[in-house]
């Protein structure tokens, strides 16, 4: 069985991004100074992070809302597909 883990989110950046035809979704980990709420115990097991999503399905951007929080799960593939990492494509950060 897979081992998982959830993190949460903050989308803080949704923008249109050229020269590709696509929307840009930026999203930040959540943090808190109030103790004992829930995006402080997100916060104190992952204090900083991004992720930056470009996305070339309309019906996909509309998932995301700007301001909203976001719960994000990582799941290993146990038998990836041989591919290109995504790094050697250059980033459109």
């Amino acid at each position: 069985m897979s081992q998982s883990s959830r993190a949460k989110f903050l989308c803080e950046e949704i923008s249109r991004f050229y020269p590709y035809e696509g929307v840009k979704v930026r999203l930040c980990a959540v943090q808190s100074n109030q103790s004992q709420t829930e995006n402080s115990l997100f916060w104190n097991a992952t204090p900083s992070g991004h992720i930056v999503l470009n996305i070339s399905n309309p019906s996909a951007v509309e998932v995301f809302e700007l301001g909203a929080e976001y719960y994000v799960d990582f799941t290993k593939v146990e038998q990836p597909q041989p591919q290109q990492s995504a790094c050697e494509f250059g980033s459109h950060d």
